[in-house]
């Protein structure tokens, strides 16, 4: 391969530091140079900066310049600079250098070899030519690159099959959840190593939800291995409108031909009804059964204030475990009402269903001067990204500075967030702000998050979305 020929074109600008004082100035640098590129690859066209010649990235001394260049914005990068061959598996998609994780978003994407298709497996490089791993991989998505596989550039049936069972496992013998219920989450996506794959099960019924182009172009042929590993025969297979318009595909549920429009499940000693035909998600929450334990401990005997009620499952809980005087159970989803009062039959135990904003009702409540012993809010996500973050935060706020003045002295006021957007320390700062001009004093007694069969990677903090605050308040 002929060597490159640089030419170094440079001259010194002065600069100022960030408060306005002169500093010495600077070499710029300019790099002419000529790259041979990959056999089939193409080199994209400009997005109005420099040709594709680099600017040495800030480095002195004697290190060897860095080039940087900045991705297009493509539907389909196609594009190569590599100065060396390098033997691959095909296709690949070469990224930027960045911090580990199990998403590379577009933006981090250097090179695409021409036979990529969206929702493929690719066997990922960095610069060098070092395989990465492997990750399904679409153009279409902000996030291009889900990673499946650390080191190895491809996956087989071997691959599935053992991050199946190994996830079953986990639930199954290790945590042993079938002992206290016969609905858990079985597989977690990014959580157990399967990015875009989400499943609960219910019973003999498999709820499964995708959230990539990739997962919905494998599921069917995971669909027996996943009955087999969780035990279950029957399935539903979603995929939201918000997950389609994100990942630029469009998808068409997968369900049984038995498969029934709602079952019955046990969660310790409490028992619920499942729709798949009006249920939000996979049907039901199980992230939430351990907090739900936990509050029917604490509120004993009190009166109680489910404000964002769904079906019934806090309320239930002080009900039937709690042994509370009183419980109201507050949603503005009329079928999810209508679900409650039946889960509350099936309980045989009396809970005040109210059709009704929560927003709405807790205001009425203020101006009632009614009070409770506990109040608990779990709201949907509000918050889904920068575009609404504003409006999600404000609606969270307004929540927790209507439900904090319900709350006796002595109460407890359990409020959550299920946005993975707002972090731990904006969630906990926010409701700081609302006990000060709420002028609550409150403690808070424990923070706590999803249930054990919703893990966390390391390398994706991101997983770690559900926020339960235990505030005692004074």
């Amino acid at each position: 391969m002929p060597r490159r020929r640089i030419r170094f074109d440079c001259k010194r600008e002065p600069r100022a530091d960030r408060d306005g004082t002169d500093v010495p100035p600077r070499r710029k640098c300019q790099i002419n140079a000529t790259i041979p590129v990959s056999a089939g690859a193409q080199i994209p066209p400009d997005r109005g900066r420099s040709p594709p010649t680099g600017v040495i990235s800030g480095r002195t001394g004697f290190a060897s310049p860095v080039l940087r260049y900045d991705a297009p914005a493509m539907e389909h990068p196609k594009e190569s600079r590599h100065v060396e061959a390098v033997e691959r598996v095909v296709p690949w998609v070469e990224v930027r250098p960045s911090a580990p994780g199990r998403f590379v978003y577009k933006r981090m994407i250097r090179a695409v070899s021409p036979d990529a298709r969206p929702g493929q497996v690719v066997a990922v490089y960095d610069r060098g030519g070092q395989a990465l791993g492997c990750a399904h991989y679409n153009p279409h998505s902000q996030i291009a690159l889900r990673m499946l596989r650390a080191g190895s550039p491809g996956v087989d049936e071997a691959f599935w099959r053992d991050a199946i069972f190994r996830a079953a496992q986990l639930r199954v013998e290790t945590l042993r959840l079938p002992e206290m219920t016969d609905a858990c989450r079985m597989i977690h996506s990014e959580g157990d190593g399967l990015s875009g794959l989400v499943a609960d099960r219910y019973g003999d019924v498999l709820a499964v939800e995708l959230y990539s182009l990739g997962m919905y172009r494998t599921i069917e042929r995971l669909l027996p291995l996943l009955h087999d590993a969780c035990g279950t025969r029957r399935h539903l297979v979603e995929t939201s409108a918000r997950v389609q318009e994100l990942e630029g595909f469009q998808a068409k549920a997968i369900r049984s031909a038995d498969l029934p429009d709602e079952l019955k499940i046990t969660e310790n000693g409490v028992r619920f009804r499942v729709s798949f035909t009006t249920g939000h998600k996979t049907g039901f929450f199980c992230d939430q059964r351990e907090n739900r334990r936990r509050f029917a401990e604490r509120v004993r005997g009190g009166e109680v204030l489910d404000a964002c009620a769904y079906t019934g499952g806090f309320g239930l809980y002080a009900a039937v475990l709690g042994g509370a005087k009183a419980v109201t159970c507050v949603d503005l989803d009329e079928e999810a009402v209508a679900l409650l009062r039946r889960n509350a039959d099936l309980n045989q135990v009396r809970v005040d269903a109210v059709h009704a904003d929560a927003f709405g009702y807790l205001r009425q409540m203020q101006m009632n001067g009614r009070m409770f012993d506990a109040v608990v809010l779990d709201p949907p996500k509000l918050v889904f990204g920068l575009k609404d973050e504003g409006d999600g935060r404000r609606k969270y706020f307004d929540l927790n500075r209507l439900a904090m003045p319900l709350v006796r002295s002595g109460g407890w006021l359990l409020t959550c967030s299920c946005s993975g957007a707002l972090r731990r320390e904006e969630f906990v700062q926010m409701l700081r702000t609302v006990a000060h001009q709420t002028g609550r004093a409150a403690q808070l007694v424990e923070l706590t998050g999803a249930g054990p069969d919703h893990p966390v990677r390391l390398d994706h903090p991101e997983g770690e979305y559900l926020k339960a605050a235990w505030l005692r308040l004074t």
